[in-house]
C-alpha cells in the first residue's frame, strides 16, 4: 500500500470513473494502462479482486454509504504501473414499486396489482402499500410500544385499517380474525421482517411477512414481498401465482408516486 500511495501522487492516472451507483453496488470503469497485465481493485483499502478487464461491479454494499475504491494497474510479479482512488456513494431504495398479476389466479379479483411506496426516514425505510385508494403504512405496522400487544381486528386506528385491508387481499379463507399482535420486528438495510400472531376463534395462527430489497438482472430495483405461515396458516395465504417466483410478489420500480394515507 505504501508503493500505491506513492503512485497516487503521479500526474498520470488510469481514468477511474463511476458508471452507475446502485443502493447495494457501485459500477466502476477505468482506462486500459499500457504495459499493465492486470488490475487490482481495493475496497476501503482492502484487496477485493484481480481483473484483466477494465470494469467491475462492487456488490454487497449498504445504501447511502460512501466507499473508497482504488484500482492499481500492475505488471506480472505485482509490479505497480499506475493507480487511482476515488470515493463514491451508493443511492437508496426509496421509490414506487409495482407487481402485476399476469395470471387469472387473483384470489377472487382481490390481488391483481400490488403497489408499494418506499420512504426513507431517520436512516430507515418505511413501506406503504396501496391496499385501497390510498397508501397505508405496512412496515413497520405498529410502533415499538405495541409489539406484543394484542390488537382487536376491528377498529379505526391506522394499523388496524392497514392490517384488515392486507388480510382482505391475501386471506383465501372465509374466516375473520378476532385479534392479532406483532410478536417480532427486525430491520436491516435490505430486509424487513414482521412476525404476527393472529387469533381466529380459539386458534392462534403465525405468519411471517418479509420485504426484501434487491436488484434485478437488468439492474432495476425490486421490492420482494412474501408472507409464509406455519401450521394451518400456511394454506390460507394467497401466494404469487407467477411461475418461477416461488410464491413471492416481486415488484419492480416505477416512475409514479402515490399519496400516503395518514
Amino acid at each position: 500500500m505504501l508503493t500505491l500511495l506513492c503512485l497516487l501522487s503521479l500526474a498520470s492516472l488510469i481514468g477511474l470513473d463511476l458508471v452507475k451507483a446502485y443502493p447495494d453496488a457501485l459500477y466502476i470503469r477505468w482506462d486500459a494502462v499500457k504495459g499493465a497485465d492486470y488490475y487490482d481493485v481495493y475496497l476501503d483499502r482492502k484487496p477485493l479482486v484481480r481483473l484483466a478487464n477494465t470494469e467491475y461491479v462492487v456488490k454487497n454494499l449498504q445504501s447511502y454509504q460512501s466507499y473508497e475504491l482504488l484500482v492499481a494497474a500492475r505488471k506480472s510479479g505485482n509490479v505497480d504501473v499506475f493507480a487511482q482512488r476515488a470515493v463514491y456513494t451508493t443511492i437508496g431504495w426509496e421509490g414506487s414499486y409495482q407487481w402485476i398479476n399476469t395470471t387469472t389466479k387473483d384470489n377472487k379479483g382481490r390481488c391483481k396489482v400490488l403497489d408499494f411506496l418506499v420512504v426513507r426516514e431517520d436512516n430507515s425505510y418505511l413501506i406503504y402499500s396501496k391496499l385501497s385508494n390510498e397508501y397505508h403504512l405496512v412496515s413497520p405496522l405498529v410502533d415499538q410500544s405495541l409489539i406484543g400487544v394484542e390488537i382487536p381486528y376491528e377498529g379505526d386506528a391506522p394499523y388496524q385499517i392497514a392490517y384488515r385491508l392486507n388480510a382482505q387481499v391475501f386471506n383465501t379463507t372465509s374466516f375473520a380474525p378476532k385479534s392479532w399482535k406483532v410478536i417480532d420486528y427486525s430491520v436491516d438495510d435490505k430486509q424487513i421482517v414482521t412476525q404476527i400472531q393472529t387469533k381466529v376463534g380459539s386458534m392462534a395462527l403465525y405468519t411471517t411477512s418479509r420485504y426484501t430489497f434487491a436488484l434485478g438482472n437488468d439492474g432495476q430495483r425490486q421490492l420482494i414481498f412474501e408472507t409464509k405461515g406455519s401450521g394451518m396458516a400456511s394454506w390460507g395465504l394467497f401466494q404469487s401465482p407467477i411461475k418461477g417466483d416461488d410464491g413471492a410478489f416481486i415488484s419492480s420500480e416505477t416512475a409514479g408516486l402515490g399519496n400516503i394515507s395518514s
